[in-house]
């Protein structure tokens, strides 16, 4: 009886410590760090300062963490990710704000795949190396991130009233449920369900609309000149149509004669530490032969046709279990009257037989899919062996490599176990654009949901022994580690089939990009191959590059005095009867017999409603298409077609019509010669300048501010312009700089 006597005299005690467990059973550890934190000092530990000396304790996290939940009850956090600009496009400042508050690694990745979407297609002027570099710092815990954003914006002097809190709320409610709901009585409904009253509610929204209101403030600090105006919509409207006749030098490069050896040395010599496309002064070829980063990978694959094979084929039994269980799947809804859709329905139902090969294949895709997933984990697992006692943030290159698992070894094992046949080796030295011409590489998904792709992985990946973090998404890349499994498949030229495959990958190499030692550089670019006799054919030869382009820039003489011919031509006739004069000299009438594009049959080339980019949109182009090889082409094409109509314009001069001219120009950058026929200005009206001034203006002032976005939200900036500083680091920097000052004193 003495224990009965004892929960009596200590029942308090006994009830406190029952307490303590139902929570941390039913709330968690969470729950009683707040309950002991709210017992031993009530809230008020101080957590953090910043400013001027100003602190946040417990109690200010534990209130801030309670008015994002309200936020997110309201469907805060989906408008901040889906709002857009006055012209239409995506706000990225309220992005970046929704992510700070409300994100997590799914979060970031969509976002940030989003944002590279936007920057490829130009919706937005930032760089793919922009967007990854916000993505992979380090963010705050979102309590102190609110608690830092909205005294920030109080500070600043922008306060948002009930008031005006209200109104904003009601019509985004509104906007949100397509005006089928109260605002009001959602309201209240969120009030009831988290327990806030409908004020607190209104208020805390007021303060996001500080926050955001403080953002475009700092952000959106551009002026547009009606100048800028005028010239941004007289760029957009005014167009030139040109009538023309070219000489490529490529038709005169057969019969040239090749140059000489010290020539294609020279040559290379001149530009070897150009990029390809860098088109200038002393370069006006845009020449260049820089190799460019490159890297080389082991790959592990598998087809599904072969995992196919070793399934157990569905039978009839599986057939008909999988069409009962499954019969909703088989049911249709169809009109009584087929004149009255909207009318009585009645249920229509597929017999087996009319369904029965496609549960076969069903099935069979299924048990494929399973079979492959186990194979994998498998795999996986035996490659991934002695890595497991490693910390991959850490562990040096050489590390990793001694503990990578051997691909060929894995395959045989898979081999033996499973009765699948694997295709394993080594790829070349790949740059982005080689990567992206490989139709079996470039389309493997490392996450599929987020859009990763393999090409974003790879080429994250750092050289050095032990990098930096460099995160995408949730995915820190690392030399020697294995990549995937991932989904992907190509198209077979030799069987005329698609096969679906699943990989496992892994970089084994770098090559930064560097000048190339000599003009004989040589390397392999052959991605995966399953016919091995192709992966010699798949040789990048620099020399064979650098000749080309020198037989190109040599034929030019040839093309210029063709092109000077026919001026002639023109000048003792006609167009027409230049053109059949020059045709009847150079170019044969059966156009089968044509040995040369040197006698390539004249015609006039006609160029529609040309225009003129800017300087400054060039320039945004660029930045676009950093790391984006795809969209670098096209911009590099773009670039060049603008220098053409540079050309055209300066003919033109000040007048609206050329009439019929034989103007004569060398075009470097396109390797040609041109003869101009007639160039007609449809020039900007003034109804073009007053329909499209606002939307001009707009878009202008959001295309100079936008990327301002991710400097004011980037986190180590918000921490470095508040004075952020956790107690935690505070104490910990005076307690090592004690012992400093001590033997100073001594």
């Amino acid at each position: 009886m003495q224990w009965i006597k004892w929960i009596r005299k200590n029942r308090q005690t006994v009830m406190t410590v029952a307490v303590i467990v139902l929570m941390v059973a039913f709330v968690g550890g969470y729950g009683l760090e707040e309950l002991l934190m709210r017992m031993g000092q009530s809230g008020k530990q101080t957590f953090a300062t910043y400013g001027d000396g100003m602190k946040i304790t417990n109690q200010d996290m534990a209130t801030s963490a309670r008015e994002l939940e309200t936020l997110k009850a309201i469907g805060a956090n989906q408008l901040l990710f889906s709002k857009q600009t006055l012209v239409g496009t995506p706000d990225v400042t309220s992005m970046m704000l929704g992510y700070l508050l409300f994100g997590d690694s799914q979060i970031a990745g969509r976002l940030r795949l989003q944002l590279h979407e936007y920057a490829k297609n130009g919706q937005v002027p930032l760089s793919i190396s922009k967007i990854d570099e916000f993505f992979t710092q380090d963010i705050d815990r979102p309590d102190v991130t609110w608690i830092l954003l909205s005294n920030e914006a109080r500070d600043a002097g922008i306060v948002v009233s009930n008031e005006q809190s209200a109104a904003v709320l009601r019509q985004v409610i509104s906007q949100m449920s397509q005006n089928q709901s109260d605002p009001a009585a959602i309201i209240r409904y969120i009030s009831n369900q988290i327990k806030v009253e409908p004020v607190e509610i209104i208020s805390t929204f007021g303060k996001l609309l500080a926050v955001l209101n403080w953002a475009t403030i700092v952000c959106d600090n551009e002026n547009v000149t009606t100048a800028q105006i005028q010239s941004t919509v007289g760029r957009m409207m005014e167009r030139i149509d040109v009538e023309c006749v070219k000489f490529p030098s490529d038709w005169f490069v057969s019969t040239s004669a090749a140059p000489a050896e010290d020539q294609i040395k020279a040559h290379f010599e001149a530009y070897k530490n150009v990029l390809p496309g860098e088109i200038s002064d002393q370069n006006p070829y845009g020449f260049g032969y820089m190799l460019p980063h490159r890297v080389q990978m082991e790959y592990f694959i598998i087809l599904s046709d072969d995992v196919k094979k070793q399934i157990e084929k569905p039978n009839a039994e599986a057939l008909e279990s999988y069409y009962s269980s499954n019969i909703e799947r088989y049911r249709t809804q169809t009109p009584v009257d087929p004149n009255k859709p909207d009318g009585e329905q009645i249920t229509t139902t597929k017999t087996f037989a009319e369904v029965s090969s496609d549960i076969y294949r069903t099935i069979e895709r299924e048990r494929t899919q399973k079979l492959m997933q186990l194979i994998m984990k498998d795999a996986k697992d035996w490659l991934d062996e002695n890595m497991l006692t490693l910390d991959m943030e850490k562990a040096t290159a050489d590390q990793l490599q001694q503990a990578s698992g051997d691909y060929s070894q894995i395959a045989a094992r898979i081999t033996e176990k499973y009765k699948v046949p694997v295709a394993v080796g080594r790829t070349g030295q790949l740059s982005r654009s080689d990567l992206a011409q490989d139709d079996c590489l470039n389309d493997l998904q490392v996450q599929p949901g987020m859009n990763l792709r393999l090409a974003d992985v790879v080429f994250a990946v750092s050289t050095d022994s032990v990098p930096q973090k460099s995160k995408i998404m949730d995915y820190v890349p690392r030399m020697w580690a294995n990549v995937g499994p991932m989904n992907g498949g190509y198209y077979s030229q030799k069987d005329a089939k698609y096969f679906e495959i699943t990989a496992i990958c892994r970089v084994i190499n770098i090559q930064k990009a560097t000048p190339a030692e000599s003009v004989d550089t040589e390397y392999n670019v052959a991605g995966a191959v399953f016919d091995k006799t192709q992966a010699d054919q798949k040789v990048f030869q620099l020399k064979k590059q650098v000749t080309e382009d020198l037989r190109k820039q040599l034929a030019m003489t040839e093309a210029a005095a063709r092109a000077e011919e026919f001026k002639q031509l023109i000048a003792a006739s006609d167009w027409d009867k230049a053109i059949e004069q020059y045709n009847t000299k150079y170019a044969p009438k059966d156009p089968n017999t044509v040995a040369s594009e040197a006698f390539r049959k004249l015609a006039v080339t006609s160029l529609p409603r040309q225009l003129l980019i800017s300087d400054s949109d060039l320039a945004r182009m660029r930045q676009i298409a950093a790391g984006n090889p795809a969209y670098m082409d096209y911009m590099k094409n773009r670039a060049v077609n603008n220098m053409l109509n540079k050309l055209f314009f300066a003919i033109l001069g000040d007048r609206d019509e050329s009439g019929v001219i034989s103007e004569t120009f060398e075009f470097k950058p396109g390797l040609a010669w041109y003869v101009t026929k007639s160039i007609k200005r449809q020039p900007a009206a003034k109804e073009d300048y007053l329909d499209n001034k606002i939307a001009s203006a707009m878009q202008t002032n959001l295309m100079d501010t936008v990327g301002l976005g991710l400097v004011h939200f980037n986190p180590q900036n918000i921490r470095t312009r508040l004075n952020y500083t956790p107690v935690i680091i505070q104490e910990a920097q005076e307690a090592a700089d004690a012992p400093a000052d001590q033997a100073s004193e001594k």
